[in-house]
């Protein structure tokens, strides 16, 4: 069995997928399957995928009708062999030590998660790729525990621990986890869960990861009423620390939310994703029943809370007025 299984979600990227691929065939680390999924792509990802498959045998394919990045990854993840696993964005590329150096600080140090920190590029650049014989000696590496980690989720460079590309992974820890089926912030639905569960979180604060900014991908065509996930996903999260009893975690994370939330919601109105915003307004008619056990709000807020979830304009007009 691979030591490692790296899972790439393809879809529509013939244009970058080369040097993705390219990238994890070249890591130093060799002791991996590489699982390319398929998700039902239009272009000739497909055929890529396969041409790479005949060069070399630790390739699988996963081809699968359209369900979107959290489907392809819950594809991969239902086949995956490896007692580590990795994630990789096709349209992205990585330092060929990369996961020698991921595989080296989990076991090393009895781990569960291992990260390294990311390069925004806006294009391929193989001067990065280029592997010096110090890397390893000057690299700062910090460590985390559960805790510490879940804490440090929206400082500065918070989003190092939220996005999912840059990490290897104990197998077990998705033994009963898997992506949102259809989310967009998918990442931000399994984080606060993921994390909770790793007791110890290595960081190496080299970035190893490229992420490829171009027009066309997921995140650099985030709207507002996407936003709407974002704000589930805070949801989600406040309700998992206040059922573990993390009450200094549910009470960051629900300013965080309440402020988004109240600053978001007329923009939204503008829009016409009505079932979205019905949603929006019911999970957190759900919500309310923790919030107002916080001892901080005052009985003005809760009211406003209650006016916002069943009459949304008469709230829009109470703010604007």
């Amino acid at each position: 069995m691979p030591k490692i299984s790296i899972i790439v979600p393809v879809y529509n990227v013939e244009e970058y997928l080369s040097n993705c691929v390219e990238s994890l065939l070249n890591q130093t680390f060799k002791d991996f399957e590489l699982i390319l999924v398929n998700d039902g792509s239009t272009d000739n990802s497909l055929e890529i995928c396969k041409k790479y498959k005949n060069i070399d045998n630790r390739i699988r394919i996963v081809d699968k009708n359209n369900g979107g990045l959290s489907s392809a990854r819950n594809a991969g993840l239902d086949v995956a062999k490896g007692d580590y696993i990795g994630f990789i964005d096709s349209d992205d590329y990585v330092h060929p030590k990369m996961y020698e150096i991921l595989y080296k600080k989990i076991v090393e140090n009895n781990a569960e998660i291992s990260l390294c920190n990311f390069k925004k590029v806006h294009n391929y650049d193989k001067e990065l790729l280029k592997t010096n014989e110090n890397l390893e000696q000057k690299i700062l590496t910090e460590f985390m525990s559960n805790i510490e980690a879940l804490e440090k989720m929206d400082e500065e460079n918070g989003v190092v621990l939220i996005v999912a590309w840059n990490k290897l992974y104990k197998r077990d820890l998705f033994r009963n986890l898997r992506y949102r089926h259809g989310a967009i912030h998918e990442d931000e639905f399994i984080v606060h869960r993921i994390l909770y569960d790793a007791k110890k979180v290595i960081y190496v604060k080299e970035p190893l990861y490229f992420y490829m900014q171009r027009d066309g991908s997921i995140m650099n065509n985030i709207t507002k009423i996407t936003r709407v996930d974002y704000l589930l996903a805070l949801s989600d999260r406040i309700k998992f620390f206040n059922e573990k009893g993390l009450k200094h975690l549910q009470y960051k994370y629900e300013k965080t939310y309440l402020y988004e939330i109240f600053r978001a919601y007329p923009n939204f109105e503008r829009k016409k994703n009505y079932r979205k915003k019905l949603l929006l307004r019911l999970d957190f008619l759900k919500l309310i029943n923790i919030l107002k056990k916080n001892p901080y709000y005052s009985f003005k807020e809760k009211i406003v809370w209650i006016i916002f979830c069943l009459a949304p304009n008469l709230y829009i007009n109470y703010k604007t007025n």
